[in-house]
């Protein structure tokens, strides 16, 4: 885009990163017939996964809630719907800071949850981000530039200096990692793949006096 006074461009730049971190989202789920028993089964459960990620190498300040609900369920019939006892869920977030023990993480928590456990997801990411940041900003900066210096040209006109810059949010991606089940005894295999750090910026350049 142009004016009288300048052009206006867009720049995006984007670095792969190694993933650090991953957040697995897993926990219990129970079903009895009373709201009682399934409280206390799901609190059993729950202990057991929890102790289990401790053992396993995630530190207690890793683990967070992440949701805890109770509800009453229905079985459906022609005939209608009757009560069929109650389900609670149990989920939390997990910081695995070493990726290669992501599989035997998940392990751990599926052998000490038993048929309870569910595992809802897994997201790579990084501790630190700045530098990598950093890094897709300059590409930003390198490919406005770019632009503004071809459309100047392409117009005739002397490109001169940056008189403001606005940054837009970008995010990173792809976050969820891949996943798979092999054969009992088998550690889980996941894969982190690489995170793409994105930033967009745009930015007004001034046209140069004319000599």
């Amino acid at each position: 885009m142009t004016d009288e006074h300048g052009i206006v461009v867009t720049g995006r730049g984007s670095v792969a990163s190694v993933p650090d971190t991953v957040v697995v989202t897993l926990g219990v789920s129970v079903h009895a017939s009373t709201a009682p028993e399934a409280i206390g089964r799901a609190a059993q459960a729950s202990g057991a996964l929890m102790a289990a990620l401790r053992t396993a190498g995630v530190a207690e300040s890793d683990v967070s809630t992440s949701h805890y609900g109770i509800h009453q369920e229905y079985r459906h019939t022609d005939a209608g719907s009757t009560p069929d006892g109650y389900r609670v869920i149990n989920t939390v977030n997990a910081v695995v800071r070493d990726v290669g023990e992501t599989g035997s993480v998940i392990d751990a928590a599926a052998a000490a949850a038993g048929e309870a456990i569910e595992v809802q997801g897994i997201v790579f990411g990084l501790s630190d981000d700045r530098a990598a940041r950093a890094a897709a900003r300059e590409a930003a900066f390198a490919d406005a530039v770019a632009a503004a210096t071809q459309l100047a040209g392409l117009a005739g006109l002397p490109l001169g200096k940056a008189s403001w810059i606005h940054e837009f949010q970008a995010f990173d991606g792809p976050g969820p990692g891949v996943m798979k089940a092999l054969a009992a005894g088998a550690a889980t295999p996941v894969s982190g793949g690489e995170l793409t750090t994105s930033v967009q910026v745009e930015v007004r350049f001034e046209f140069a006096p004319r000599r």
